[in-house]
């Protein structure tokens, strides 16, 4: 028997992982019964023992895929590998270091650092989706005062003034008959004439704010 290949799962063990090697069997003689020995080895130290495999008939010139758990890992390791021996004539079948198959056991990463990290990701969607209410507020409320300015420069240029009609210098004696307000306007304002005055009166005006606005001419 020939061992052609080997892997493990996982390929990229940490401590307190177990591990499963797989052997690939190729038997070159006549069918029969491959009996196996796995060793390891880590940090060149002396192999150590780690167990048995027994494969099923495997034909001439037909390969099968043979396996073994081992124990978890309770130590983290460099440079580790697995011989493979035939358990009969005590033959190396394979070699992990002349084959390039070595490993390294690391440390699991602790909880915490999960934890960590996990928080520091919430806390950046949480600060995210703040940043994003905020502008969404600014942009609102810019567009609302661009719609108040907009109103109030509309409404100011709907305004309508009433206009004051020009002054003349025409003047007339009061009517016979006419109310107490329009003798006196006439007496304050005697260069105007009763129509041009009462035009004022039918615009609201009085008295007193026709003399104001004289004052102010």
């Amino acid at each position: 028997f020939e061992v052609r290949n080997t892997r493990t799962i996982p390929d990229s063990p940490q401590v307190g992982d177990k591990i499963t090697l797989e052997v690939e069997l190729v038997n070159s003689g006549i069918p029969g019964i491959a009996n196996l020995e796995i060793k390891s080895v880590t940090n060149n130290q002396p192999p150590v023992f780690e167990g048995y495999i027994t494969s099923e008939i495997i034909g001439k010139d037909q390969a099968q895929w043979v396996s073994i758990e081992l124990e978890e890992f309770t130590d983290a390791t460099t440079g580790m590998y697995y011989i493979v021996y035939d358990n009969e004539s005590k033959d190396i079948l394979f070699n992990g270091k002349d084959e390039g198959k070595t490993f390294n056991v690391k440390v699991a990463a602790s909880g915490a650092d999960g934890l960590s990290t996990g928080l520091i990701v919430i806390v950046l969607i949480g600060v995210i989706a703040i940043l994003a209410v905020v502008v969404v507020v600014i942009s609102r409320r810019n567009r609302e005062d661009d719609l108040e300015d907009e109103f109030e420069y509309d409404y100011e240029d709907d305004k309508s003034y009433a206009s004051i009609p020009q002054q003349t210098q025409t003047y007339s004696a009061p009517a016979a008959a006419v109310s107490p307000e329009m003798a006196e306007a006439m007496e304050k304002v005697s260069f105007w004439t009763q129509e041009e005055i009462q035009g004022y009166f039918d615009q609201g005006w009085s008295v007193q704010q026709l003399e104001e606005w004289l004052e102010n001419q």
